[in-house]
């Protein structure tokens, strides 16, 4: 065989030296990286036997999440429902193991041998664990009751801004609860005047979305992380928190016996029990924001979209309501509103938005975990730095988990026998169903913000879609830092009283 002059190869056919290079990896990729890990101890499963998708060598499954519309929520349930409650797939060298079967959620959520995964740096991995100790008190049941009442203000100004626009004009209503629930976080955590609020919201909104969608894309939308850059410093919105935590400040210390936000922010440490700098708590009180924002503004939305888009829950709620003295009608253009103790008493409503959380979780991402080290989870080896996940929607969807999963049942929340089935067994509804993900820090606030917006709205307006049904309007879902609807989320609302209402807090 006659030598090969590689340099002059090189040199003449660069792309050929660069293909055969290109094999050469692949092939060693093929041999030697599944096997990396090292030994797999006898009584487990080897992490190759977890099913899931074939990829292609070192992109792995990243052409099944595309570019132009991150529907990755879809493609977890689709994959969920061919490969089982437990399987792998990989994204450019990244290991994921997805968990959709409620027996391992403990192990994966509570061992110590799995971390918050570094990919989830918003949301659940964003505040400080000083932070989140910090604040927990004021988002407990107490602080939910406290904070129900700020809520409630801002859900009666919106219905107030959409009685005045008028019943012809379509309103998207994910950008309206986005704002509204801005307002309710800003007004909790910081006191915030209107006044203040209307120079902070536009440059913190904004800010907000960018850096959740920057975090969110590695996951989300792989491919797009890829191709894109990192996340810009926004200076407006930097010098906005500076300015709600200097005002803060200025108010002093707060009593011992203050469980509000704000006063639970001013007290907030670091890990030497040294008060936060204003930087720091600025921080800080952004994780805390972004964490609380879009899951529970986009959670109001789809409820409502839920309603607009089936009568029956629209006559259910409405004589549920009534029943309460909470419904206008005729010319009651005020009736009484609701309290936070009402809501025990509307178990209907409830139920509609724990399915509407079920079908459509705006966090759909879900809790990430990260292996610190080689370990097992439900019988198989786990390699250290693989990431686990519990997407939300395949958990809400899967049919080992939920009878008719599918469908749109709120019965199932109201009615023993309906209580998660069979296959789900006695504690179906605890166990399969994560609303806002795992320690969510908010959820009791958060349930009390979503049931007074659904509440105050339903009591004033009967509501449709805009431009398009149910069906065709679902096309347009995409997950991006949170699950929306591509486009905004139009709707018509309708007084259910003959004449307007005005805000009376």
């Amino acid at each position: 065989m006659a030598d090969i002059d590689f340099a002059s190869l090189a040199q003449e056919q660069p792309y050929v030296v660069a293909a055969g290079l290109g094999l050469i990896g692949i092939l060693l990729f093929l041999l030697l990286g599944r096997k990396s890990y090292g030994p797999v101890p006898k009584h487990l499963k080897s992490f190759d036997r977890i099913p899931g998708p074939a990829g292609l060598p070192m992109i792995g499954n990243l052409l099944s999440f595309g570019t132009a519309k991150p529907k990755a929520h879809l493609t977890w349930a689709e994959w969920a429902k061919t490969y089982g409650k437990i399987y792998q797939y990989s994204l450019s060298g990244k290991r994921f193991v997805v968990v959709t079967d409620p027996a391992a959620l403990p192990t994966v959520l509570g061992s110590e041998n799995f971390s918050k995964s570094p990919l989830a740096i918003a949301g659940e991995g964003a505040l400080s664990k000083e932070a989140h100790a910090g604040l927990a008190a004021a988002f407990g049941p107490e602080g939910a009751k406290a904070q129900f009442s700020t809520a409630l203000r801002r859900a009666v100004d919106l219905a107030a801004k959409i009685d005045k626009d008028g019943p012809d004009r379509p309103i998207d209503m994910q950008a309206a609860l986005e704002e509204a629930v801005l307002d309710t976080v800003l007004t909790n955590a910081f006191d915030a005047t209107a006044e203040k609020l209307d120079a902070v919201r536009k440059p913190l909104q904004a800010s907000l979305h960018a850096a959740s969608l920057q975090a969110a894309r590695p996951v989300t939308n792989p491919m797009a992380a890829l191709l894109g850059g990192g996340a810009m410093r926004d200076a407006k919105a930097d010098a906005a928190w500076i300015e709600l935590v200097r005002g803060l400040r200025r108010r002093g210390p707060a009593a011992r016996t203050d469980t509000s936000i704000a006063a639970a922010l001013s007290r907030l440490t670091d890990a030497d029990g040294a008060p936060l700098s204003d930087e720091a708590l600025a921080t800080q009180a952004a994780a805390l924001t972004v964490a609380a924002l879009e899951p529970t503004a986009q959670s109001i939305a789809w409820a409502l979209f839920s309603i607009a888009t089936t009568p029956s829950l629209q006559d259910g709620i409405a004589k549920e309501l009534s029943e309460n003295g909470l419904l206008a009608h005729g010319e009651d253009r005020e009736p009484r509103l609701p309290e936070y103790d009402d809501l025990p008493k509307l178990p209907f409503l409830t139920a509609v938005i724990k399915e509407s959380q079920r079908l459509f979780p705006a966090a759909a991402i879900g809790p990430l975990r990260y292996a610190d080290k080689n370990t097992e989870l439900a019988g198989y080896f786990i390699p250290k730095g693989t990431h686990v996940q519990v997407p939300l929607l395949a958990l809400h969807t899967a049919p080992w988990n939920w009878p008719q999963p599918e469908r749109f049942w709120p019965e199932r929340w109201t009615t023993p026998e309906a209580r998660g089935g069979p296959k789900a067994g006695p504690d179906g509804l605890a166990s399969a169903f994560l609303p806002c993900g795992a320690s969510c820090i908010s959820a009791h606030v958060a349930e009390a913000q979503v049931a007074a917006f659904v509440a105050v709205l339903a009591s004033r307006f009967k509501m449709s879609l805009s431009g398009g049904g149910r069906k065709a309007t679902l096309e347009r879902q995409v997950l991006d830092s949170a699950l929306r609807l591509a486009g905004g989320m139009k709707m018509v609302f309708v007084p259910r009283a003959s004449i307007g209402f005005s805000s009376r807090l």
